[in-house]
């Protein structure tokens, strides 16, 4: 069954889960999808909320969101603001960004975003060096 992931970046998303690798890539529509045959690992991806059952219908809703997106970014460059964004819509921004990472690729994360880990929101802070904590127990987070 095709599961589309959510998380948006440059390029193919892979994800390793017990062992097994799966690569979310452009559909040809915009879509990141892979073809995940466990029903356990698709549970397991839908949970944490960065992926979801890829439905081809859903593109439409899919295209009028990234409209509304690109026409925010355009009136961003137009007039642009300080470097200021609201926490609530940050922390979610911040943590889509390294919550799906496995243990190496977010160590490369936070040592390559030590500086802008720091002017997070703390609560996006917070939940960065507790992830950190837990796959690194005992060692020095590179943020602190």
């Amino acid at each position: 069954m095709l599961v589309e992931c959510l998380i948006e970046r440059e390029g193919a998303t892979e994800v390793n889960l017990y062992g097994f690798k799966y690569r979310f890539e452009d559909d040809g529509t915009g879509a990141r999808v892979a073809d995940v045959n466990s029903e356990d690992h698709r549970n397991y991806l839908i949970g944490t909320g960065f992926y979801r059952i890829y439905d081809p219908k859903m593109r439409k809703q899919v295209e009028k969101e990234l409209a509304v997106k690109e026409a925010a970014q355009k009136k961003q460059t137009e007039n642009p603001q300080p470097d200021t964004v609201s926490p609530a819509v940050s922390i979610g921004m911040i943590t889509r960004e390294f919550m799906p990472l496995t243990k190496e690729p977010f160590a490369k994360w936070m040592t390559a975003n030590k500086e802008r880990i720091t002017a997070f929101p703390s609560a996006a802070k917070e939940s960065a060096i507790s992830k950190w904590n837990r796959l690194f127990p005992g060692e020095d987070c590179p943020v602190v």
